[in-house]
């Protein structure tokens, strides 16, 4: 016999995050008892933060070491490798950190995997000074010189696997930025300036000139999905201003804010972007959600800070980068808060409908 069971009609009220008025909270990374000299972290995977921590005051030989926290300033690691006098942590992505070191009073593009001890060095035959300035967890980009000549560097975790990206006919060239296969930066018909951003597929033949019109000069320096950002100078005032690009064109947002003199954009995720810029010569971190009228000044949420800049953005909406207290840069993170927003989901569970049960006799 079938069996006929109603079930009630009911109401749930579930609190839904929503970032409709964007808030933020800001975790200082550092400890200034173990980084008395300030700090800053440059790139973010969710779990970790990457950046560098100053060993001495300025002016010094051997200002800096490359540092990895795991969202506390008692989770810091030290990252300088055996044998290099200084080290320069930029970015993180999986289980790779980026950066640079010296040695010999050289730079080295470098590779590192959580530890001092697995620090890779890139810097291929014939290079000198090398920096790498991110990567995406499989490959890593960035410049160095070739005969006096900057260059940008493709890497595949090795410096055996080094790509020189140069576009044919361009001066020099710089790889800031690199996501899924696509990598972005700059090059220069004369010198180093004015440079025109680019971007890349793994080649130098595959290279797409971004650059604006209206711009005399222009840079990319991240890439997330299709989204790249960077900066140009407008012909009309010279100023920089931040840029997003969707995908590859020479057609660019301006996300300029009003209430800045001038920006730049720094990190993307794919959908906000972050960077800094100058007001009566402050200092504001600053984030986007595609728009100039978007802008957010995250240095509201540091309180007590004079100047702050933001450097790069984790998948999760984490922004990493510095804020100065006390005459100090230091490493902060600031981490997205929802607003709730309660969304009324109308479960009309058993209204007119018969949930039957078969049983057999």
């Amino acid at each position: 016999m079938a069996k006929k069971f109603f079930l009630p009609v009911f109401f749930i009220a579930i609190a839904i995050p929503t970032l409709a008025t964007a808030q933020y909270t800001a975790k200082i990374l550092d400890n200034p008892a173990v980084t008395p000299y300030g700090s800053w972290a440059g790139g973010s995977n969710g779990t970790v933060q990457f950046g560098t921590k100053l060993s001495a005051p300025f002016p010094a030989t051997t200002p800096a070491h490359a540092i990895l926290w795991s969202g506390t300033s008692a989770s810091a690691v030290d990252l300088n490798p055996v044998g290099y006098s200084s080290s320069i942590g930029v970015d993180v992505a999986g289980n790779q950190q980026v950066g640079y070191a010296y040695q010999n009073g050289g730079a080295q593009a470098m590779l590192w995997f959580g530890t001092a001890a697995s620090a890779v060095s890139l810097n291929p035959t014939g290079f000198a000074n090398c920096f790498a300035s991110r990567t995406d967890g499989t490959q890593q980009v960035g410049e160095g010189y070739q005969n006096g000549i900057l260059t940008a560097m493709l890497w595949s975790g090795s410096a055996a696997s080094f790509v020189n990206l140069m576009p044919a006919g361009y001066a020099s060239s710089a790889a800031k930025g690199v996501d899924n296969g696509t990598q972005v930066g700059y090059a220069a018909l004369s010198g180093t300036f004015p440079q025109q951003a680019f971007a890349w597929q793994g080649t130098a033949a595959s290279a797409f000139n971004l650059h604006p019109a209206g711009y005399d000069y222009s840079q990319a320096n991240a890439v997330s999905g299709t989204q790249i950002v960077g900066y140009g100078g407008e012909a009309s005032t010279a100023s920089p201003h931040a840029l997003l690009w969707d995908g590859f064109t020479n057609s660019a947002t301006n996300l300029h804010a009003s209430w800045l003199e001038w920006d730049y954009a720094w990190g993307t995720n794919g959908t906000v972007q972050v960077g800094y810029g100058y007001a009566n010569n402050v200092s504001h971190a600053v984030v986007w959600s595609g728009t100039s009228a978007s802008a957010i000044d995250l240095n509201a949420f540091v309180p007590g800070t004079t100047n702050a800049r933001a450097l790069g953005v984790d998948e999760f909406g984490n922004i990493v980068g510095y804020a100065e207290l006390n005459g100090r840069n230091r490493a902060v993170m600031w981490t997205p808060v929802p607003e709730p927003s309660t969304l009324a989901i109308f479960g009309l569970i058993g209204a007119g409908v018969a949930a039957r049960r078969r049983r057999k006799n």
